[in-house]
């Protein structure tokens, strides 16, 4: 499956960037994107090198955005691969203190999930030790068709000024009456302007035994 997630993505600098903090605040809350079931799995193998890519004023969004696709595309197949018998509501994290020689809060990710056991949504908090209360991180939302496709996901970082999620990135799927998945439509959120966009359209086609033998990728012209 080409599916991207959620995700876990990606993942990257999203509102308007005013200034370099901006940019290194996002970069931040990037780190804590892929968070599931430990540090040593997450999908994060270039996430870091892709934060600094970001932060360079010649960034290009559409090479961004095909290495948050990859990212996400990891993530959602390793969701997958935790679903059991069991459903798991939610993951704590902690961190070792060497001051107090034990360990502490760190991160919790809550999760919800539809009558057909597909994951539907986790909210990441992170720790905050001053306050003593968990603060909203990211957000993922999923949705699933009548045969447990993936439709839709959604990413949300949440935004301290607004109170509120702030969404980042938009991904919508397309299936054939074979279960093939035909279309992926990407959305992000423009850094500069905060209007979610366009970014690309990937088609995919395949043989009449269900082998994919092509697929084609295209960008959004805004400008159009």
């Amino acid at each position: 499956m080409k599916q991207i997630y959620t995700t876990l993505i990606a993942v990257l600098c999203i509102v308007a960037v005013t200034s370099a903090q901006t940019r290194n605040d996002r970069s931040e809350r990037l780190n804590r994107h892929f968070p599931d079931v430990s540090v040593a799995e997450r999908p994060v193998d270039n996430l870091n090198s892709l934060i600094q890519h970001l932060q360079t004023a010649d960034c290009d969004q559409s090479d961004a955005v095909m290495k948050l696709s990859s990212l996400l595309d990891n993530a959602i197949q390793q969701d997958k691969s935790y679903k059991q018998a069991y459903v798991r509501d939610s993951t704590y994290y902690f961190e070792w203190d060497e001051a107090l020689n034990d360990w502490i809060y760190s991160m919790k990710m809550v999760y919800t999930y539809d009558a057909g056991g597909n994951r539907t949504s986790w909210v990441s908090s992170m720790w905050n030790e001053v306050d003593e209360k968990w603060d909203n991180s990211t957000r993922f939302v999923n949705v699933f068709d009548d045969n447990g496709n993936i439709i839709q996901d959604r990413i949300y970082f949440w935004d301290d000024g607004l109170n509120d999620w702030d969404a980042f990135s938009i991904y919508t799927y397309t299936y054939d009456d074979d279960g093939n998945q035909i279309r992926i439509v990407s959305e992000m959120q423009d850094w500069f302007t905060s209007v979610m966009t366009y970014y690309y359209q990937t088609d995919y086609y395949y043989d009449a035994s269900g082998n994919e033998t092509e697929n084609i990728r295209y960008s959004w012209d805004k400008d159009a």
